[in-house]
């Protein structure tokens, strides 16, 4: 698979642009997954469960992140974030059977909101 980025285009970037991208590369993979959802073609479902594993892992190390020494978010953040982690594995589970499109819809609407809020400017600091 080729590279989104270079090194040299991601360290150019801020945290909140990489994470912004990466969600949104997660996104367009959730997207075609979705689509296949169903299908009798078994490199499809695969390629659609790996979807959904990418995902897992995005929202896994960014769940990381959040609990690591120096993380500068505030407090309220950082718990609403976390709790978004739970909902998002709680709906990642229930991509199987006849509610799949609709948990992947959900899966793909939370990410853009996150992205969206990524690429917002981030509040004026108080002070």
């Amino acid at each position: 698979m080729q590279k989104m980025f270079s090194q040299s285009e991601l360290e150019k970037m801020t945290p909140r642009e990489r994470e912004a991208c990466l969600l949104a590369y997660v996104n367009v993979k959730l997207t075609l997954a979705k689509t296949w959802i169903g299908s009798d073609d078994h490199m499809k479902v695969a390629w659609a469960r790996d979807a959904l594993g990418h995902n897992h892992e995005v929202w896994e190390a960014l769940s990381r992140d959040l609990n690591a020494d120096g993380n500068a978010l505030p407090a309220d953040i950082k718990t609403t974030l976390g709790d978004l982690y739970v909902l998002l594995c709680a709906i990642s589970a229930q991509a199987s059977g006849s509610r799949a499109k609709g948990a992947v819809e959900s899966l793909i609407a939370i990410n853009a909101h996150v992205i969206a809020g990524l690429q917002a400017p981030p509040p004026a600091s108080k002070g």
